[in-house]
């Protein structure tokens, strides 16, 4: 970038507009519209009556200090989702802050950006050679090797080596008891149906009466898709007939809205609709009229996803799957061969977990989602919204107990066996947080709140790391399915291990860190090892599987009610995933 004369400025805007940046303290990405050349960290001043500078404002709510109080501030407009346009609010970052994504333009034209490409592909002993040369000249260097003192860093001169166990046999049960083995002979096959299913659905539901609504002029486009549909959902065993075609003039929020409001009705299994593009407010209306207005199972399909022939196929197939699970029915078989075993999943959701704000967004909401019947395709579900942290996690045990009761109601027993995943932690702090509040909370609701005389059923409580930071880079190459468990130890009251998916042309593995907090159960490390892993194979899930299905579950219910709905979906008619 040229620094020369006054040019510099509009080099840089060339240079840097239109790029992502992304902000290590709140770990979020914004696109650069602008640079403010003229205010500093130093002169810029917040619109109220502290005057509170940019450098006062990052050292008390970030503990980060501003080095350069004199550097040009970036400009950004907040963008909501499924927008192009922007809000007329101007925001502003600190470069120093800022860390560039993917490469720019000059670095894609460097040839020495091009050579660093040539190491993506090489398979693991490529890769362990490379790591192992780079690991060399940096140690020949002595001028390195001081420089990394600095930062308190220094090279061992190996590889620290983990040891796995790897599943190569998981047994996939699907329609009429046929039995997949995850082998050699049945890889392509997998591949090909987006990870990890092949065969009928166990249980079909069949979908005779559906609402298709969509915009007169996407009528053509409607009639491929509900026709491809049909015909994947009949290779699958799922009966799926012709709907009830709802052709609208425009494409407006309202239209839709009337649509839905004239045409569900008790009849209706599942309602369809056609959008162009990902329109916040119109996603949001089509929601809370299908999961509070008139609760019903909604399907919502970009124009876009099924514009193309060449991929229809795999859309169809993933949505007949959303669609036979929302009505109750059942994908596969799970292998979870514990008698009379509920399984819960607990997540909460905060208003900062997003980057723009609607009147409607809540503060903080709790959700739980727990299996009611063996082949898990009845639930019961619940959330609540509060305002704030502390609430929300003294009412976690008696969400529990909520759940307990439910299964009890519908199996006329209760659980003796109850296994508990709470959806995230990004930090330590999270996790002492759960273990010395949530845990404690949850076993006394359950063991000493008089639910039965003398009731003490065996409980799992796990969490699972928010964010996959794990690359490793194996020696062995493994088939599909991966647990590194390099780091248990049965005798600790919590321990942790590692879940991945796996691919023979891949050469590293992205690995979901699992803990689990309490274990009371006679079961081994390894088994509930497994016992996890068959949790996130129970529905498909694209390209990786690395989330339980109740947690995934949980996780979407708390996002849709405090993000989209602003209130409780209306369970009283379904004991199904309706609101997914």
């Amino acid at each position: 970038m040229s620094t020369c004369g006054d040019d510099y400025q509009e080099s840089a805007r060339k240079e840097l507009i239109n790029k992502l940046v992304l902000t290590r303290y709140d770990n979020r990405t914004q696109r650069i519209d602008n640079i403010d050349f003229q205010l500093t960290p130093a002169t810029f001043t917040f619109n109220d009556d502290s005057q509170t500078t940019l450098i006062d404002y990052y050292l008390h709510k970030f503990d980060i200090t501003i080095k350069d109080p004199d550097q040009p501030l970036i400009v950004y407009c907040p963008r909501r989702p499924g927008e192009n346009t922007t809000n007329t609010e101007v925001n502003y970052l600190v470069p120093e802050f800022c860390y560039l994504t993917g490469l720019s333009d000059r670095a894609h034209r460097d040839a020495r950006a091009r050579k660093t490409h040539n190491f993506i592909p090489l398979d693991s002993t490529g890769r362990q050679a490379e790591i192992s040369y780079f690991n060399d000249m940096i140690r020949r260097n002595m001028a390195t090797i001081k420089y990394l003192a600095l930062w308190g860093i220094d090279i061992v001169p190996t590889n620290f080596p983990i040891h796995s166990s790897i599943d190569e046999s998981y047994r996939k049960i699907f329609h009429n008891s046929t039995v997949l083995e995850d082998d050699e002979e049945n890889e392509q096959k997998d591949i090909q149906d987006n990870d990890h299913s092949y065969g009928h659905f166990t249980n079909p539901i069949e979908l005779n009466n559906w609402l298709l609504i969509y915009p007169k002029i996407d009528e053509d486009r409607a009639s491929i898709y509900v026709n491809m549909l049909r015909q994947v959902g009949q290779q699958q065993g799922m009966l799926i007939n012709e709907p009830i075609h709802v052709k609208m003039d425009d494409d407006e929020t309202e239209t839709y809205a009337n649509a839905l409001r004239t045409n569900l009705n008790e009849q209706i299994q599942l309602v369809s609709v056609i959008v162009k593009s990902r329109r916040i407010d119109r996603y949001n209306t089509i929601k809370r009229i299908c999961c509070i207005e008139i609760p019903t199972p909604s399907e919502i399909v970009l124009r876009s996803t099924i514009a193309d022939d060449d991929i229809l196929p795999g859309v169809a197939l993933n949505i007949a799957r959303d669609i036979n699970f929302k009505l109750g029915g059942q994908i596969r078989t799970t292998n979870i061969n514990i008698p009379n075993t509920m399984i819960i999943g607990l997540a909460t959701w905060t208003s900062t977990h997003v980057n723009y704000k609607l009147s409607e967004h809540l503060n903080y909401v709790l959700a739980i989602v727990g299996s009611l019947n063996y082949t898990m395709t009845e639930y019961f579900s619940h959330a609540k919204s509060y305002t704030n942290e502390n609430d929300l996690r003294s009412d976690i045990g008696i969400f529990v107990r909520l759940a307990i009761d439910a299964y009890y109601e519908e199996n006329k027993i209760y659980p003796t066996t109850i296994i508990i995943g709470r959806n995230v932690f990004s930090s330590f702090d999270d996790l002492n947080i759960i273990k010395e509040n949530e845990i404690q909370s949850i076993i006394d609701m359950i063991t000493h709140n008089n639910i039965i005389e003398d009731y003490q059923p065996r409980i799992i409580i796990f969490a699972f790391m928010k964010q996959m930071i794990y690359d490793f880079y194996k020696y062995v190459q493994p088939k599909k399915i991966v647990n590194i468990d390099c780091l248990i130890a049965k005798d600790s009251p919590s321990y942790c291990f590692y879940l991945s998916s796996h691919r023979d042309h891949c050469s590293t593995l992205q690995a979901r860190q699992f803990l689990v907090l309490f274990d009371n159960t006679d079961l081994s490390a390894q088994k509930i090892q497994r016992l996890i892993l068959y949790l996130t194979l129970h529905i498909p899930q694209r390209n990786q599987f690395f989330l339980p299905s109740v947690c995934r579950f949980a996780q979407r219910l708390s996002s849709l009610v405090g993000e989209t709905l602003g209130a409780l979906p209306n369970f009283s008619q379904y004991k199904n995933l309706f609101y997914l």
